[in-house]
């Protein structure tokens, strides 16, 4: 007597959505530290998307105005962006920088403050337009994320937040290998940048106008 047997291939786990893998970074005693380098190695070939995500966050959020705020985080945004646009999969620090460390307490904090907004977003990725996330097609995203990230370093009052979470929905749509969201990113974000010039534009503008009535 014969017994059918299923001989399907067992289906691989899905994968973790955004949200999860954000909660399981923040997850621990909050007086532990962690290390860059083992961020990257932990996140493997979402590490881009998940660093560029956590570089733009702080911004997104709101908070106090503080000096040079924008640029700490916009920096090493411009150096993840170069990687991508010379092809690397996985993100490059020298060795001095993977040992740089902070505490999971401060990232809890910030992910606690984002994860709403973060949930809401995410309903709307999905693995979706293969063609838009070729290795090319990532190159061109990292081309466009280094004028976005030196955008964010400029400190234009009402000008970071839409930049920031616009380059946010650019690595969501990374990390999840969505075309469509990287296209929708791109777009808010150019959106953005034209918003800041319109906002440097208009205060030099007020201040010449400021000049010229007082002199």
């Amino acid at each position: 007597m014969n017994i059918a047997m299923d001989t399907a291939a067992p289906r691989p786990p899905e994968p973790q959505r955004i949200s999860e893998v954000l909660a399981s970074l923040a997850a621990g005693d909050e007086a532990d530290r962690i290390a860059l380098g083992d961020l990257t190695s932990m996140l493997g070939d979402r590490a881009f998307g998940v660093m560029i995500l956590l570089l733009a966050l702080p911004n997104g959020v709101p908070g106090p105005v503080i000096p040079g705020f924008s640029l700490i985080f916009g920096l090493p945004m411009v150096l993840l962006a170069l990687q991508m646009l010379f092809g690397r999969r996985t993100p490059w620090m020298p060795r001095r920088m993977q040992r740089w460390s902070f505490r999971r307490g401060r990232l809890s904090g910030l992910l606690r403050r984002a994860a709403p907004a973060v949930e809401r977003l995410e309903l709307y990725f999905r693995p979706r337009y293969p063609r838009l996330t070729t290795a090319l097609a990532e190159r061109i995203v990292g081309l466009l994320l280094i004028v976005f990230a030196l955008i964010l370093s400029l400190p234009i009052p009402f000008g970071n937040v839409p930049v920031a979470w616009a380059i946010c929905i650019v690595a969501m749509g990374i990390m999840e290998r969505d075309g469509l969201s990287l296209v929708i990113g791109a777009l808010i974000s150019i959106a953005a940048v034209v918003w800041n010039v319109f906002l440097v534009t208009a205060g030099i503008t007020a201040l010449q106008l400021l000049f010229d009535k007082l002199f």
